[in-house]
């Protein structure tokens, strides 16, 4: 699925000429992924005022989109992705956080463009929600399903020994409730700070990766998130899950210099550059194949490309990035706060790009940071 960074109610900004409303029927599905079911999502979440737009004559170009209102009415904040299907046509979709009375509007553009309906019958409306709990109640204690889980840890240190990491980190306590892996992590050394990469897998189900900084005998309490955009599915009672620690060395990288003379002449060289050059970590996800589907739910049939940006640096860097694939040239703006990450999704559909190999790039601030590969599209009726 495609995903975009920024709020609900500016999902709708910077597009082209507006189009005129159609009169069609517009009705509003609920999804609620994990436990529970449909009617939670329903009673938190409200959507409204759905309306299909459409412009276009034989002199001009087609133009079409479907734009909506959603409102958060329970004292929870709900994440929750949003797209719209006219008659057979899908539209990308958007992601939106929404925090206890937050409202806005959305604007999901068509999938093809150049092939707008016309005269649709009828509009479907779609907000799909990983989990949430019951809307009026807090959520049952399941530690005894939680205690089922039988947890791993592991320290890796990519250049180097992995007792380094194991010696100066120690993960407990780790827990698995609705989709989400949590355990606390302890810098045990007294005199240095340690920076770390941290994720779980979840009977073979990843979670987003993030990092994470502590000081010297520092301690916190580490979530990480099941990425539904590359896991099979949100395990409802898994056996086995392993949370997975990593920096890339330790050692004289992580010691002050003994002479301070050049190291400060250095810096006084490095002011003249941008402070986020190398402040940045991009890291993508994607599958290798997808069949090629002429037909297909944006939800189910897409590739979904994963897209996690990481500012390493103490200072807000702005972000300035881009996802190309074949006909798709989508930008990836943001800000990020020192250590905050962040991670969009965008679906890609086979009938987009046709059977073949398709490569595909995702940059972050030129070429500060650059993930490429190949994505390609089967066709079994070749064979």
């Amino acid at each position: 699925m495609a995903g975009l960074f920024g709020s609900l109610s500016t999902a709708a900004d910077e597009h082209g000429e507006e189009a005129e409303t159609q009169d069609v029927e517009v009705e509003y599905e609920y999804r609620l992924e994990g436990e529970g079911d449909d009617e939670q999502l329903e009673e938190r979440l409200e959507l409204s005022s759905g309306e299909y737009h459409y412009s276009g004559d034989e002199d001009e170009p087609q133009n079409c989109y479907v734009t909506f209102s959603a409102e958060n009415v329970s004292d929870d904040e709900i994440r929750v992705d949003f797209w719209a299907t006219v008659d057979d046509h899908s539209t990308w979709d958007t992601q939106s956080l929404l925090d206890p009375g937050e409202s806005g509007g959305a604007r999901l553009e068509s999938l093809n463009p150049d092939n707008c309906p016309t005269d649709p019958d009828q509009v479907t409306i779609t907000a799909r929600s990983p989990y949430i709990g019951d809307p009026h109640e807090p959520p049952e204690d399941d530690e005894g399903e939680d205690g089922d889980v039988e947890f791993e840890y592991t320290y890796t240190v990519e250049q180097g020994d992995d007792e380094q990491l194991e010696e100066r980190l120690e993960l407990s306590s780790g827990e698995f409730d609705s989709c989400t892996v949590e355990a606390d992590v302890e810098n045990l050394s007294d005199d240095e700070g340690i920076s770390f990469y941290r994720y779980a897998v979840v009977d073979g189900n990843p979670t987003h990766e993030s990092q994470t900084s502590l000081d010297p005998g520092e301690s916190d309490s580490i979530s990480m998130e099941i990425n539904q955009g590359v896991a099979d599915e949100c395990p409802d009672d898994p056996d086995q899950a392993t949370v997975h620690t990593w920096v890339a060395s330790i050692g004289e990288s992580d010691e002050p210099p003994e002479d301070d003379e050049e190291p400060e002449d250095e810096e006084e060289a490095d002011d003249d550059e941008p402070k986020d050059k190398d402040d940045l970590d991009l890291s993508v996800s994607a599958p290798d194949s997808i069949p090629y589907e002429e037909t297909a739910d944006p939800s189910e049939d897409a590739a979904d490309f994963c897209i996690t940006v990481t500012n390493r640096g103490d200072e807000t860097v702005s972000v300035d990035g881009q996802f190309e694939i074949g006909p798709i040239d989508e930008p990836l703006p943001l800000d990020l706060e020192p250590g905050e990450t962040e991670t969009t999704y965008y679906g890609v559909m086979s009938r987009d790009l046709g059977p073949g190999d398709h490569e595909w790039t995702v940059t972050a601030n030129g070429e500060t940071e650059t993930e490429t590969g190949t994505l390609t599209v089967t066709d079994d009726e070749e064979c």
